[in-house]
């Protein structure tokens, strides 16, 4: 046998125990954060979608489109929800004005879930939010 076959082997070894330490280390390693959006919905005062699931340290866009005809325009805000039993809890604390064509990005460090809503188009009833309103669970 030459030297060349008898190296081959070793080398198949190598290869094979790098892939393995490579399998074991790389889910080791942080991800990047991902975008979830949530969009007014052009003509109407819902938020798409109503439901929104995303990771610990995500960052959700809400958006406000600027759609071609001026008559569909609207300002919506975001403002989140602070039930008082939530009091100091969450540290959800949102409300800025979204003309049309903006957006704010917000970044959810913790687990929970999220409640917001445009003031503009809702109404709270009986500690219930009705109209335009949104949920973000955080898993």
């Amino acid at each position: 046998m030459d030297r060349a076959t008898e190296r081959h082997p070793v080398r198949s070894a190598i290869s094979l125990a790098l892939i393995a330490l490579l399998m074991l280390v790389l889910p080791a390693l942080p991800a990047s954060a991902a975008k979830s959006r949530v969009k007014a919905k052009v003509g109407q005062n819902k938020w798409q979608p109503v439901h929104t699931y995303i990771g610990k340290n995500d960052v959700v866009v809400f958006k406000n489109p600027r759609p071609k005809n001026v008559s569909k325009r609207r300002v919506h805000d975001v403002t989140s929800i602070q039930p008082k039993r939530w009091k100091n809890r969450l540290g959800f604390r949102l409300q800025r004005t979204l003309n049309p064509g903006q957006k704010i990005k917000k970044k959810f460090r913790r687990k929970g879930t999220y409640r917001y809503r445009c003031v503009r188009h809702s109404a709270m009833v009986d500690g219930r939010c009705q109209g335009m309103c949104g949920f973000i669970h955080v898993l």
